[in-house]
């Protein structure tokens, strides 16, 4: 409270009658009344904290009989006071009802211009239009809210009111957009522009990355759809990761569908699943499959190694059941133009564990192999030769969606191989 308004109070106590022997008033209540307009609920509790506070000041330990015997007198030096930290309105009583827990009823009539409709408009920052439609959407009727604060209001309570609805619009943006800081700039006028300034906070979104994961279809078969995806993931950039966190249904539901618009997937009927990895970089896995096929190509290249150290393979499978297999294996060589034809059987126990057997025809050798996979980069493969009987392992890790490497090592000699997924 200002040195002047001390001073006004100090004088006030001065000039009005004491009685020391009566009960004295120990709480004060405020409320507030207006003859004309209307006063928003948030404007009348600031209203009556400020009146409370004066009179409580003026009043608190007085003796209520003598309040009471003079309450007219009272209520004068409170209006006074209270007109003077009120802005756009005319105190024009001040009714006291004197007793221990005294209550005061404030009567205000508004003065001047009025507020009559308000334009709201918030500005999102340099955010793209996708997650702009997200933020609006958490910010459904805030127009409403922000016409309750201050139609009705007198053009000169705007100043002082500007407090309280700054104070209001970062409460209500809090529970609604927790991840932005919020601020308020009102332009009075009988049609008041509000305009809500809206600054992310916390860690964004700086990259965004597509990844490709499928068992049964070539990559290359969906690089269509990841490139729809890639196009797309930019939108995303520079939001707050925790705002694209409680927004990831909606994120995820709109890449995948992205994705599937690609005329490859609608036209062979793929099943197209997707993963969203939401942190400074932005990753979206499509994963592709079908209920049939197995569907594979690469190429792989051995260091280390002189002959048939190129090869090309294409692989068809059918699958009878959910973990049973038989697929055909063509293999190319370019080191001697030659080829090999494999057929075999594969069985896939729980998550990642696969064993089978595989003949090859063109130089006949059957061989039986195991796999086992750790996670979606690692895994190990053990082969064995039954004529003649030979063992070999690798160990691979898949780097990116189209490059992998193993280290191969049978009994004789080992060597890594580089493997291109196509």
């Amino acid at each position: 409270m200002s040195k002047r308004l001390t001073g006004l109070l100090s004088a006030a106590l001065v000039a009005l009658p004491l009685t020391l022997w009566a009960a004295p008033i120990q709480t004060v209540d405020v409320s507030v009344q207006t003859g004309t307009g209307r006063l928003a609920p948030s404007v009348a509790d600031r209203i009556e904290a400020s009146v409370k506070v004066i009179g409580e000041r003026v009043l608190v330990g007085q003796p209520s009989e003598t309040v009471a015997a003079h309450a007219g007198e009272y209520g004068k030096v409170l209006a006074d006071v209270a007109g003077r930290v009120i802005s756009g309105y005319v105190v024009t009583d001040v009714e006291v009802r004197a007793d221990a827990a005294t209550r005061l009823v404030l009567v205000l009539t508004p003065y001047g211009e009025h507020v009559q409709e308000v334009h709201t408009a918030v500005d999102y920052g340099n955010l793209s239009p996708t997650v702009h439609a997200l933020m609006a959407s958490d910010l459904a009727a805030i127009d409403e809210r922000i016409n309750a604060l201050l139609i009705g209001l007198p053009l000169g309570a705007l100043d002082w009111v500007g407090g309280i609805s700054d104070t209001l619009v970062k409460d209500e943006f809090a529970r609604r957009l927790p991840e932005f800081n919020a601020k308020l700039e009102i332009t009075p006028a009988a049609v008041t522009n509000a305009k809500i300034y809206l600054l992310p906070q916390g860690l964004t979104v700086r990259t965004g990355r597509v990844r490709m994961a499928s068992e049964t279809v070539p990559r290359i078969f969906i690089n269509g759809a990841a490139e729809r995806v890639r196009a797309v993931l930019p939108e995303y950039i520079g939001a707050p990761q925790a705002f694209l966190e409680r927004h990831r249904e909606e994120i995820a539901a709109r890449l995948l569908q992205t994705a599937k618009e690609d005329p490859f997937i609608s036209r062979y009927d793929l099943d197209l699943t997707g993963t969203l990895t939401i942190g400074e970089e932005l990753t979206y896995t499509i994963n592709a499959s079908t209920d049939t096929w197995l569907i594979d190509a690469n190429v792989a290249l051995d260091l280390g190694r002189e002959e048939k150290n190129t090869r090309v393979r294409g692989t068809l499978g059918k699958r009878v059941t959910d973990h049973d297999t038989f697929f055909a294996d063509v293999d190319f060589f370019p080191h001697d133009v030659s080829w090999d034809i494999a057929t075999g059987y594969m069985h896939r126990f729980g998550v990642g564990t696969y064993l089978g057997y595989r003949y090859e025809w063109t130089e006949p050798q059957q061989t039986a192999f195991l796999r086992q996979e750790f996670g979606p980069h690692w895994y190990l493969r053990w082969d064995h030769e039954l004529s003649p009987s030979t063992d070999s392992v690798s160990v691979g890790y898949r780097f990116q969606d189209y490059l992998g490497v193993e280290l191969i090592r049978d009994e004789d000699d080992y060597w890594v191989r580089v493997i291109g997924h196509i």
